[in-house]
């Protein structure tokens, strides 16, 4: 059984997302806090690109204006819990300060990062 584990801190308490499954990758639509996103930031987000302010800020201002979307595109965590991909979408929801609903994909081999 794989097991995928992700801790962060919300500003009251620790939240831990716990994958068990026989088959990684899994998937989950999770409602992201600032808090949350802030803390994947910053500690769960090793080896991403450089960070686009400008598509941040679109991004926050959908949020904020009620025009954020799902997207077809998960944010993803690796099988050692460390982000791949999103984080844009995620410092949007940090610029906005208001939680936005994300799909999200849990356990993706670390490989499979382009």
């Amino acid at each position: 059984m794989s097991k995928v584990t992700i801790q962060s801190f919300n500003g009251k308490k620790w939240s831990t997302v716990i994958c068990n499954q026989e088959k990684l990758p899994i998937s989950r639509n999770i409602l992201v806090n600032p808090n949350f996103a802030d803390d994947v930031l910053k500690n769960r987000n090793p080896n991403n690109r450089h960070r686009d302010d400008r598509r941040v800020a679109k991004y926050a201002q959908d949020i904020l204006l009620n025009n954020w979307h799902m997207t077809n595109d998960d944010i993803c965590f690796d099988i050692h819990g460390n982000l791949m991909n999103g984080q844009h979408r995620l410092a949007a929801v940090v610029l906005s300060q208001r939680p936005a609903m994300m799909s999200f994909k849990f356990g993706v081999a670390t490989a499979s990062m382009v």
